[in-house]
């Protein structure tokens, strides 16, 4: 699925959580870039490596189980001091997205827990360095200098330098950057803790 990614008339993606299509991706199964548009039809290009995390029905693969058309959640950072978008996690998902119009009911995905059917996945990101934390809590120190607690659930993922681990894995003083969404009594809750460098972006030469 190696595409020339020129052929789109693309920018770099903000940070956040972007959901859309996939068009094309280049490079290698190590480091590369991705292009994907998102539901409003603007085309976005991002960088990853290999602690970006792939993921399809809840297992790990890498860019060569992608496939041109696939439904795409992407979570994006930049890299210090760069305007390079950095692809942390890239999710496959089954259901496609809904666009402006019209209005459609999405099924909820099999893994999702019953709070998600009023919190769906995610909408949120924060980033920053962990302060505390606890088996419910964690506290973080923004960006902003701001502090924020944030709930922990059952089932927030932990990924360090694009590994899946568990809680324990996380020590006080890492800087995260963390996917959350509310819940019905308005309190924020992560669903995937990352962190880990960014690896400096590796230049192929073109065909």
């Amino acid at each position: 699925m190696l595409l020339a990614c020129r052929c789109f008339a693309q920018e770099a993606a903000p940070i956040g959580i972007i959901r859309g299509d996939l068009l094309a991706w280049s490079g290698t199964a190590k480091s590369g870039e991705l292009v994907f548009r998102n539901l409003e039809n603007r085309v976005f290009q991002c960088s990853f490596d290999e602690r970006t995390y792939f993921e399809r029905s809840n297992e790990r693969i890498t860019v060569t189980g992608t496939s041109r058309g696939d439904h795409v959640e992407v979570l994006s950072d930049r890299k210090t001091g760069t305007g390079i978008c950095y692809a942390r996690t890239v999710q496959i998902t089954d259901t496609k997205p809904a666009r402006l119009v019209p209005v459609q009911r999405i099924r909820p995905q099999s893994y999702r827990s019953a709070t998600d059917l009023f919190a769906p996945r995610g909408n949120l990101t924060f980033a920053g360095v962990v302060l505390k934390i606890s088996a419910d809590e964690l506290l973080l120190r923004t960006r902003l200098n701001e502090r924020k607690t944030i709930l922990l659930r059952a089932d927030t993922r932990f990924l360090g330098a694009g590994e899946s681990l568990d809680r324990t894995g996380l020590a006080v003083n890492t800087r995260v950057f963390i996917r959350a969404g509310k819940n019905i009594e308005d309190q924020v809750e992560a669903y995937q803790i990352i962190w880990g460098d960014i690896l400096e972006p590796v230049i192929t030469p073109e065909n």
